[in-house]
């Protein structure tokens, strides 16, 4: 009797484990496709991201003797509507790699700075000194990698190069 209750409990152990290791197989490979589709997926979700602006019709600021932020009210393009027209700020809308360029004109009489900043730190700058010569022009441009959700950007011009 207790050797055949014995080989009993051995053959259920085996095919339990044997049950155990098909689900665990099954439960892999369905997790396996759920990865790719959701890869496949964010690779075809490419959000548009671009915008354009300027100072308005007369493109006059300043001058100042505190640092402020520019708001550029006259929007050309906003695709994605990243760039906050009542504040001057880009908020991006899907972390990835952003370019941003920004330029001035000047005359002589006072110098002209402008910075760009990327959630109230500075990263980028172009300036003049007061001359006594013909007026100045200048401008920047960068490429800041891994703009996160949300993070705000103070700048002219910018697009998303891809998202992440």
């Amino acid at each position: 009797g207790c050797r055949h209750e014995l080989y009993h409990r051995k053959c259920c152990r085996k095919s339990e484990e044997s049950n155990m290791r098909n689900v665990l197989k099954c439960v892999s490979k369905k997790w396996f496709h759920i990865e790719l589709k959701q890869k496949d997926v964010l690779e075809r979700y490419r959000p548009d991201v671009a915008f354009s602006a300027s100072l308005g019709s007369n493109g006059f600021f300043g001058p100042v003797n505190t640092d402020v932020t520019l708001v550029y009210k006259n929007v050309f393009i906003n695709v994605g509507d990243a760039y906050q027209q009542t504040t001057g700020i880009f908020i991006a809308p899907v972390r990835g790699v952003y370019y941003f360029s920004f330029f001035y004109h000047s005359g002589t009489k006072h110098g002209t700075g402008l910075a760009l900043y990327r959630n109230g730190k500075h990263v980028a700058l172009t300036h003049n000194y007061p001359s006594t010569d013909s007026p100045e022009n200048g401008g920047n441009g960068l490429t800041l990698l891994y703009i996160w959700d949300s993070e705000n950007v103070t700048v002219f011009s910018g697009f998303l190069i891809n998202a992440m």
